[in-house]
């Protein structure tokens, strides 16, 4: 099948608009959720916030096990997955995988987190990485949906999931969880719920773009095994990568206390 430059061009040009105009609508949330988290919350809970979130989406990156960049390249190669519903079997089949990875993770971090909070010589992260844990299996399901909807050029479901769901969902819920009483797991609640509702944005767009995926298959697992070979390597230098993007949260908790890791998080958001 010839490949249609112009096709792929328009539909580029009209992905980088889409993300281009998503970034600045989620900007525009994002920001007044800064000043919202740090005046309602204060300065200590927002930077357990900020560390966990560091932590646990570096974990996430982890739990992908490298699916999120190389199933793309590896259906786009692959004659045997042009039909749309053989991709999507391989796709909901890497999820299973990357979902397993998650629960596992999610457990483990969940058992050892008094552990890892005093390693990083903080005790009080130790409550919200059992919280936040559990969003291992939302953010893999994120990512791995998302990625089928780029598939398959369906971009604005990513955007609207990613620019409009999430910051949204997160400004409005740590409002209401602050009011309903919920001072000091307000923001913990508020990310997990925003995660959920992106999380349905994305099964949603992943169903629509695929046509009624068979989310119960196992038909393709043996290549999404084969393909996690290899994705792999992908994996951990992805996991890697986010880590040094992360380390600097880490250190700031490390020497310093939750309340300078909120400023300092705050700070570099700018």
């Amino acid at each position: 099948m010839p490949i249609d430059h112009k096709k792929n061009q328009r539909d580029i040009a009209i992905g980088t608009a889409a993300n281009y105009g998503g970034f600045l609508f989620r900007l525009s949330v994002r920001l007044p959720f800064l000043f919202l988290a740090g005046m309602l919350f204060g300065a200590e809970h927002y930077g357990e916030y900020i560390f966990a979130t560091a932590f646990i989406e570096s974990m996430g990156v982890l739990c992908c096990l490298g699916f999120k960049r190389s199933i793309f390249g590896f259906l786009e190669e692959s004659e045997g997955y042009k039909d749309a519903r053989e991709a999507a079997r391989l796709v909901t089949a890497c999820w299973k995988l990357a979902l397993l990875a998650a629960f596992t993770c999610a457990a483990i971090v969940f058992i050892s987190a008094s552990l890892i909070a005093d390693l990083l010589n903080s005790p009080a992260v130790a409550i919200p990485l059992r919280y936040l844990c559990w969003a291992l299996p939302l953010i893999v399901t994120i990512q791995l949906f998302l990625s089928g909807c780029r598939y398959r050029r369906k971009i604005r479901y990513e955007v609207f999931a990613r620019s409009v769901t999430e910051p949204v969902v997160l400004t409005l819920a740590a409002i209401a969880f602050y009011f309903a009483g919920f001072t000091e797991t307000g923001l913990l609640w508020a990310y997990l719920l925003a995660l959920l509702a992106t999380c349905g944005v994305a099964a949603f767009g992943f169903r629509k773009s695929f046509a009624r995926p068979e989310f119960g298959s196992l038909k393709s697992m043996s290549a999404a095994l084969a393909l996690l070979k290899r994705a792999a390597p992908t994996g951990v230098y992805e996991f890697l990568k986010m880590v040094l993007d992360r380390l600097h949260i880490i250190l700031v908790t490390f020497f310093f206390s939750e309340s300078v890791t909120g400023v300092y998080g705050a700070a570099v958001q700018f």
